[in-house]
């Protein structure tokens, strides 16, 4: 199992046992705690103050998910995963995703949105080697950063109309 798939797990475990132990920790009597052996469930919902869902979790033979919402019931942090690997989530109010992680047996991603849903930075890497690409508002690539077994590491920077403006080496 890779460390990027272990470190997904670990997290979604650790979520988990926290939200079990919101939920057990409500079903006690006031002043009193509850303690489970263990608890089977398909899925199990964290409810706030006035009945709303708040925390959720959910999983079925080929994976998990762990989402916890906003004050209007929406997802705000969403965490997720499948048979290759995972992935950490990030929306907006209005659900727009400005924010993305993830690992599988190749390699790990971040993308960075910015509030217009333009992508502005992506962090990625595999076997290979890995990248680090940065954008302007309209979405186009203005520096970039390479390394990996196929060449040697490349630093460009370009301007609006994508033509580099210098490169190294």
């Amino acid at each position: 199992m890779t460390s990027a798939k272990t470190f997904v797990l670990g997290m979604i475990a650790g979520a988990a046992v926290l939200a079990c132990g919101i939920a057990l920790g409500g079903m006690a009597q006031s002043g009193r705690t509850a303690h489970y052996t263990k608890l089977t469930v398909d899925e199990l919902a964290v409810l706030g103050g006035d009945g709303e869902e708040v925390v959720w979790m959910k999983g079925d033979d080929t994976g998990g998910v762990v989402a916890v919402t906003d004050l209007e019931g929406k997802p705000s942090i969403v965490l997720d995963s499948l048979e290759y690997g995972g992935r950490l989530s990030s929306y907006t109010r209005d659900g727009k995703n400005i924010f993305r992680a993830g690992a599988d047996k190749d390699g790990g991603f971040i993308y960075v949105y910015n509030q217009n849903r333009t992508l502005m930075t992506v962090v990625g890497a595999n076997e290979y080697g890995g990248a680090i690409l940065a954008f302007n508002k309209e979405g186009v690539p203005v520096a970039t950063m390479s390394a990996g077994d196929g060449g040697g590491e490349i630093l460009t920077f370009g301007n609006e109309s994508r033509a580099p403006t210098s490169r190294m080496p």
